[in-house]
């Protein structure tokens, strides 16, 4: 009867994990924070940023790559195009006075495209999901309204993060969340990558109220250990 009993117990919190209820004694939180140094552009096909992981012992030493979807971009060839579509159809300029600026989004605002996507990874340890909001801030140091190259040389990042249960794995196996990152971004050089640094960012992991897909043998698994 005690063995009954406990096969019972462990399939209802099975089913209820399973079916995205956490069961008392098994959630869990925990935060981490990183830092981040990678190269990337806008105007190369992928657009991809990617580099160090510089913090946070389960993931140093470790890579970090950040992807926005440029699909229905002008080509990398036409650098030009490229860049005036991005700055026409992602940024807008605010005006304020002493306060005059670009800001960028990426998805656009009040969109889901284009999708922004990052991955973590070290040593088997993985995370990865979305970033709802990756936003680029270029100052106007000449309040001028035309973006100069030397105000691209001190640029300001801001993303939010979404970490997506089924891309983590190692010691964060089974965990997502929500988190946050902020840094710079410096184009020197128009022919050279941008170099980007996250000097500040966090997640705030946990192991419950994670979406995960419910498959159709989970019955079947749970009537087995109920019925021992």
């Amino acid at each position: 009867m005690i063995e009954k009993a406990c096969g019972r117990a462990f399939a209802v919190c099975l089913l209820s994990a399973l079916l995205i209820i956490p069961c008392a004694g098994l959630a869990g939180t925990q935060a981490i924070s990183f830092t981040l140094d990678g190269m990337g552009s806008f105007l190369e096909n992928p657009v991809l940023f990617e580099g160090m992981i510089n913090s946070n012992p389960d993931l140093t030493p470790g890579w970090f790559m950040i992807e926005i979807d440029d699909t229905g971009w002008p080509p990398e060839t036409d650098k030009t195009a490229r860049w005036n579509h991005i700055v026409t159809n992602f940024f807008t300029y605010d005006a304020t006075p002493g306060g005059e600026h670009w800001d960028g989004y990426f998805p656009a605002q009040g969109s889901q495209f284009p999708v922004v996507t990052w991955h973590f990874s070290s040593s088997g340890n993985r995370l990865g999901g979305i970033i709802r909001y990756l936003i680029i801030t270029i100052y106007d140091s000449d309040k001028d309204g035309v973006i100069d190259q030397d105000e691209l040389a001190n640029q300001a990042v801001a993303g939010n993060l979404h970490v997506h249960i089924e891309q983590s794995d190692g010691v964060y196996f089974g965990w997502c969340s929500i988190g946050s990152m902020n840094g710079t971004l410096a184009n020197f050089d128009p022919g050279l990558p941008d170099i980007l640094a996250i000097y500040s960012g966090s997640l705030n992991l946990r192991d419950f109220s994670c979406a995960v897909p419910v498959e159709q043998r989970t019955w079947g698994a749970v009537k087995m250990i109920y019925s021992e």
